[in-house]
């Protein structure tokens, strides 16, 4: 009788089971520690940036000032910029440049002032007065406009009319760059608030006039 071998068995193998991520811990100290590293880096960055930009001293106003306005000490504050800032200014110790000197124009508190904001001033006498007039080419006896001399101040309207016989120059500026100047003149003091009144409604004009032609007076 013959033998019957079994059917082999096959035996599967047991694949193990994937390992576990590993939990990753976070040590809370240490991460504190690197972010304050982190921010005192960038503290750090941001002083030394600021310390390398030296501060200069300039001039500035402290209040709003008015056209025509002379400027005294009290009117001026020493404020800092950057040296690295593409700005006019007038150094903090030059005060000479601005003191007793009128602005050319309205100008705002905190204005950075340069000495081209402001026209000579003059010294007045009891009953004297000095106005400023913004006038374009035309409007003024330009090339030989000279300070010390004598004008007529004519208002253009329908007809001339002379405002002031005789009104001494006492300040010229330049302002901008297309031929305006900035004059100052000293007349007497009623004279100068009638010219003042006559530029801000219509169109004055200066003529140049001999010292001998008036007399030995300004704004009679």
């Amino acid at each position: 009788m013959a033998m019957t071998t079994p059917p082999a068995t096959t035996t599967r193998s047991r694949v193990p089971d994937p390992p576990e991520p590993a939990v990753r811990r976070v040590r809370v100290p240490q991460l504190a520690l690197g972010l304050l590293l982190s921010g005192l880096a960038a503290l750090g960055f941001v002083l030394f940036n600021a310390a390398s930009i030296q501060r200069t001293p300039v001039l500035a106003l402290v209040s709003d000032v008015q056209r025509g306005q002379v400027l005294e000490v009290e009117d001026l504050q020493v404020v800092h910029v950057g040296t690295d800032d593409v700005l006019a200014t007038t150094p903090a110790e030059r005060t000479d440049l601005l003191v007793g000197r009128a602005a050319v124009t309205d100008l705002s508190a905190g204005t950075l002032l340069t000495a081209d904001q402001v026209a000579a001033g003059a010294t007045l006498t009891p009953g004297a007065g000095v106005v400023g007039l913004a006038l374009a080419p035309g409007q003024y006896p330009s090339p030989r406009l000279a300070i010390g001399d004598l004008v007529s101040v004519v208002e253009v309207s329908d007809e001339l009319v002379v405002l002031v016989e005789a009104a001494e120059v006492v300040g010229i500026e330049p302002v901008g760059t297309q031929g305006q100047r900035f004059v100052s003149l000293q007349t007497g003091e009623a004279d100068a608030s009638v010219v003042a009144q006559a530029a801000a409604i219509g169109e004055v004009r200066l003529v140049l006039i001999a010292r001998d032609a008036a007399g030995g007076e300004v704004g009679g």
